[in-house]
């Protein structure tokens, strides 16, 4: 929260974030500027409710620029959030692990960015609470946006409350084992696991990161990212997403996903963004790499500004990793680094072990 203060002071109208309309359509843009107002705004209305530390906010849509504000005020407020994958809600026909992982976090105020899609999902949630309070983009919850017990506050509402001194005090109040958010396990070994994410865990990530970096950040580069990764997930929700606040860099949303059908749309957003940093799971790998071989714009596009590419969830073919080497070497000159990580849901990742290789699957020395 006090990261987002500060970047918004040195470089308010830079992009914090992208998304694009439906239909792949243009980027719809949030200035660090923009993100803070409405953190705050949003903050004001969270405390106007009464939620504090002891209370949460539980979402159940995919990633988004809402989402990402919700978190951030959510942040501001000093009360915990809570992302679950949208498959608990959307996929499920008993909604078990929904039920669970709300009795969990007790939720007093529950997020989907449209109604109509979760309304199975909020109907049992809000038999489950009835004084429930659901927000959405559209202002639709299960029973429709007539404005009755079963409808929803429009997140509007939210972002139009303004600001108080509660909202200074609140953020002020913050400090390393300050709860920031809960995120649950994959659920392998039963029902997922809600584990409490401090600022201070958060904190630790990112001096973790610069503590390993050798090389200084280059003046007047904001790097660039294209995340599709879930904001439920460690990965995405916590490394990716504070790491682009600490480096003033602008991360464009990507609907596309690492499944044949799915990811042609991630490959159309790389013709236009060129990240500095690339993640996905392997059999993405092999596509794009697949791509890169057959159009040259698309691997100029791909290779300019990228320092690294990670995976992770399974192992990296040889072969995949040998062709993108090969595709780095013709685009650039020299190999990229292409890293991977593993480790549970509470490690956060900071724990690095380096050695060179020259395939995916050489065995530690």
């Amino acid at each position: 929260a006090h990261l987002l203060q500060e970047r918004a002071a040195q470089h308010p109208e830079r992009p914090w974030m992208k998304q694009r309309e439906p239909g792949h359509g243009p980027w719809r843009t949030v200035t660090y500027g923009q993100a803070l107002r409405s953190a705050e705004s949003i903050a004001q209305w969270l405390l106007d409710q009464g939620l504090g530390a002891q209370d949460s906010v539980l979402v159940l849509s995919a990633n988004s620029i809402e989402h990402a504000l919700l978190t951030l005020g959510c942040y501001t407020a000093g009360v915990p959030i809570a992302p679950i994958s949208p498959a608990t809600s959307l996929l499920s026909t008993d909604h078990a692990r929904l039920r669970h992982c709300a009795a969990v976090v007790r939720p007093k105020v529950v997020f989907a960015q449209q109604g109509a899609p979760f309304a199975k999902a909020l109907a049992v949630l809000r038999a489950g609470a009835p004084g429930l309070v659901v927000v959405t983009v559209d202002g639709a919850g299960d029973g429709g946006s007539d404005g009755g017990s079963e409808g929803a506050v429009a997140l509007s509402t939210l972002l139009a409350t303004q600001p108080t001194a509660d909202v200074a005090r609140a953020r002020d109040a913050l400090g390393p084992a300050s709860v920031a958010k809960v995120l649950f396990t994959s659920g392998s070994t039963g029902m997922p696991k809600g584990v409490p994410q401090t600022f201070g865990m958060m904190s630790a990530t990112i001096a973790g990161q610069e503590g390993l970096r050798a090389e200084p950040p280059e003046p007047g580069v904001v790097p660039q990212s294209l995340e599709w990764m879930p904001w439920s997930h460690i990965s995405a929700g916590n490394i990716g997403f504070n790491g682009v606040l600490w480096n003033g860099g602008t991360v464009h949303l990507c609907e596309g996903k690492p499944i044949p059908g799915q990811f042609e749309t991630t490959i159309k957003n790389l013709y236009e963004v060129s990240p500095t940093v690339f993640g996905s799971a392997p059999i993405a790998f092999g596509m794009l790499a697949d791509a890169m071989e057959r159009d040259p714009a698309l691997r100029r596009s791909f290779f300019r500004n990228l320092r690294y590419m990670g995976y992770g969830g399974a192992t990296l073919s040889n072969d995949v990793y040998a062709r993108l080497q090969a595709l780095a070497i013709a685009e650039t000159g020299h190999r990229i680094p292409l890293t991977t990580m593993y480790g549970a849901t509470e490690t956060q990742g900071i724990t690095v072990t380096h050695w060179a290789t020259d395939t995916s699957s050489s065995p530690m020395p």
